[in-house]
């Protein structure tokens, strides 16, 4: 796994360094953490990115396009929509426009690692909807921080 590990995060020694606890003052029951669906089209990436939020003691789940998404999502009912922008088939922000559809309540958060993504994002912020955003490569612990912080309305 080390090998993946430094591929896809820039914490190259997240896994055996120990640096990865559950949160001590968040810690959930399995019926009540934080639900997040992880939409990759590359799938060592959703898969890592699962791992990673599970060891961190949410409960995740990975999809790899953005229509194997919604179907998760109807099923599973997330809590956050964690989701590539740069996919084939379904980009991420149509995939955001329709769990939004399908989960008002529930949060959006984007990756990118491509600067040019900023227009299709700013069009969607014309037609009403923002979304949060990270910036790839992910750092897991500022990952699982920034999940855990409450979003502002």
């Amino acid at each position: 796994m080390g090998s993946i590990t430094s591929f896809l995060y820039s914490d190259q020694d997240f896994f055996s360094s120990g640096k990865l606890q559950p949160n001590a003052g968040s810690k959930r029951t399995s019926e009540d953490a934080l639900r997040v669906l992880v939409v990759d089209d590359d799938m060592r990436i959703a898969d890592t990115t699962v791992e990673v939020l599970l060891t961190a003691g949410f409960d995740a789940r990975a999809a790899y396009t953005g229509e194997s998404a919604l179907q998760i999502a109807a099923n599973f009912r997330p809590d956050c929509l964690l989701s590539d922008v740069v996919m084939s088939g379904m980009n991420g922000v149509d995939l955001a426009m329709a769990f939004r559809k399908l989960l008002p309540e529930s949060r959006v958060v984007l990756m990118t690692g491509q600067a040019g993504m900023s227009d299709v994002l700013d069009d969607a912020e014309r037609d009403g909807l923002t979304f949060e955003l990270l910036s790839k490569p992910i750092r897991p612990r500022m990952l699982i921080e920034h999940l855990r912080k409450r979003p502002e309305r």
